[in-house]
């Protein structure tokens, strides 16, 4: 049976320093899920999320509470011209042609792990689907702020939006969405094996949801980082022009992190021919094998079948999750009351 392969990412929603993605869920986050469709007929591709919902997949456990849904973009194709079968010469016939791909999306309220699986080949990428909620979240803290402005001063704002958003910065800041590929150890090896000489090595700290780190480098990073009130923490080696950086140094030095998806990794150098290297968690990012029929099971049984994989890899350490620095039980409670179904 043909294979799909399933995506990890840790989905990371932070507003200001001090509120994560459960801490505005209800208000902010779920909405944005759920906005209605919003098709220009102008464009050749629309994006939308259909049937999202959260749903407990393992009844009786909190921690396996997500919010699952199918990720859509709908295509206008155009073309010009198409073979003639007859002659196999080239003939002009306009047209245009109506497409869609899909991808199936899971997203664990406790870990804030999205797992994430292209239904074909040519289905949107994760970076994609990141990209559109940032558009959805703006929108949708637009809205909540909207609201607080009319329950304040009983009427609708004039003022600009941006001047509606600093109005409530304070308040409720504006939100910030990085979904950070988890990358897969074998893949992040054979990827530092393509290099005769690795240049340097870039750790850029993503932010978390409150998520406590594992690791030296990354706790001394994040310590640093809040205590100088900066906005992003980056490590940067830089290794000696004829030797390079010890490859076997640099994997052990990020392996802990791209298993958390908790920090960008870069390395730069160069290949056995002389080509410069340039390579990310994107070109090292985990993909495991599921079998094709997911893409044709109802929503939830696919989130099922999804949710036992990942936890099987959490099992055996090929990713590892991070404590929370919150108690998060009795939030995840509220959500199921309010909102699964």
């Amino acid at each position: 049976m043909s294979k799909r392969h399933m995506e990890i990412g840790n989905f990371v929603c932070r507003f200001g320093d001090n509120r994560a993605i459960l801490d505005l869920f209800a208000e902010i986050v779920y909405p944005a899920f759920r906005r209605p469709r919003n098709i220009d007929p102008r464009k050749k591709a629309n994006c939308f999320i259909l049937d999202p919902c959260i749903a407990e997949i393992h009844s009786g456990d909190i921690n396996s509470l997500a919010l699952t849904g199918i990720f859509v973009k709908d295509s206008k194709l155009e073309r010009e011209e198409i073979v003639d079968e007859t002659t196999g010469n080239l003939v002009e016939q306009p047209g245009i042609m109506s497409s869609a791909s899909s991808a199936i999306f899971v997203l664990l309220l406790e870990s804030h792990r999205l797992l994430y699986v292209k239904r074909q080949s040519y289905a949107p990428e994760m970076t994609h689907f990141a990209s559109f909620l940032r558009s959805q979240f703006k929108l949708s803290h637009i809205d909540y702020i909207t609201g607080l402005y009319e329950i304040k001063y009983g009427k609708s704002p004039i003022i600009p939006t941006s001047e509606l958003v600093k109005l409530y910065i304070e308040e409720v800041p504006s939100p910030k969405l990085e979904i950070v590929p988890i990358a897969s150890t074998g893949s992040l090896t054979d990827q530092i094996q393509r290099y005769s000489i690795i240049k340097s090595l870039t750790i850029e700290l993503a932010p978390t949801n409150n998520e406590l780190d594992n690791e030296g480098l990354f706790t001394g990073l994040r310590h640093g980082s809040q205590q100088t009130g900066s906005k992003k923490s980056t490590a940067k080696f830089e290794g000696d022009k004829e030797k390079g950086l010890d490859k076997d140094g640099c994997a052990r030095q990020v392996e802990p992190a791209t298993k958390q998806g908790k920090a960008i990794v870069t390395f730069t150098g160069k290949s056995a021919t002389g080509a410069e290297l340039t390579i990310t968690n994107e070109e090292c990012k985990m993909k495991v094998p599921v079998d094709e029929s997911i893409a044709k099971q109802p929503q939830e049984r696919a989130a099922s079948q999804l949710y036992n994989t990942f936890q099987a890899l959490v099992h055996e350490k090929q990713i590892t999750l991070g404590e929370s620095q919150i108690d998060k039980l009795s939030i995840l409670i509220q959500i199921k009351k309010d909102f699964a179904r």
